[in-house]
């Protein structure tokens, strides 16, 4: 890993955890300090890995992080995805268990569980696992993971085109074997963000 990236994501992190203390600071109650506990979990977790580029391991969970803490929501729902995202490979890639972070509740776990499409050893089918994603939280945590796959424009485009049941014949769909489960995934999404939060999603500029 080059010193720039590392400069780039020791500013990250500590920015990140700067806004959850500044957070708790206003509003105690939110659950900033559990989601400082479960970066420092998953940090203590993945601190012996790299990514394929060199970076820590624990770089996808703080880019992910990075784009929540962008969104427009109050703090209790942007904290609320900050615990879920931290963790979102918790289950599937560990094998962690409720007993193993205590700080949590169980409905918070539960949600954990939720996103995750290995648990405990039992891989889910496509139609298990987005048949089963009802949580609001869940559905905008996972749509957050795909998005850092996808690009924020691109993401932003394809949701436009499932908003309004138009596709765009000059997108580029085959890089993704489930397209019919992912366009239903954000579908579902756009219904859950537009209810409850109408300003969170706004068509982006269509992407080149």
């Amino acid at each position: 890993m080059t010193d720039f990236c590392q400069e780039t994501f020791a500013k990250k992190r500590t920015s990140i955890k700067g806004q959850l203390i500044g957070i708790h600071s206003v509003d105690p109650n939110c659950g900033a300090d559990v989601a400082l506990k479960c970066i420092s979990f998953i940090e203590d977790i993945k601190k012996d890995e790299l990514r394929k580029d060199g970076s820590p391991g624990i770089t996808h969970e703080y880019d992910g992080i990075s784009m929540i803490m962008g969104l427009s929501l109050d703090y209790k729902s942007k904290i609320e995805l900050v615990i879920l995202y931290s963790l979102h490979d918790a289950v599937e890639d560990y094998s962690i268990r409720i007993e193993d972070v205590p700080w949590m509740s169980s409905e918070r776990f539960a949600r954990i569980v939720m996103i995750s499409k290995i648990r405990y050893g039992v891989k889910l089918s496509h139609e298990e696992y987005f048949g089963g994603m009802t949580d609001p939280f869940v559905i905008v945590a996972n749509l957050n993971i795909v998005t850092g796959k996808l690009g924020i424009d691109v993401m932003f485009y394809r949701c436009e085109e499932t908003r309004t049941n138009k596709r765009n014949p000059g997108m580029d769909y085959s890089d993704r074997e489930e397209t019919p489960h992912y366009l239903s995934f954000v579908g579902a999404y756009l219904r859950i963000a537009q209810d409850n939060h109408p300003g969170i999603l706004q068509p982006a500029e269509k992407p080149d």
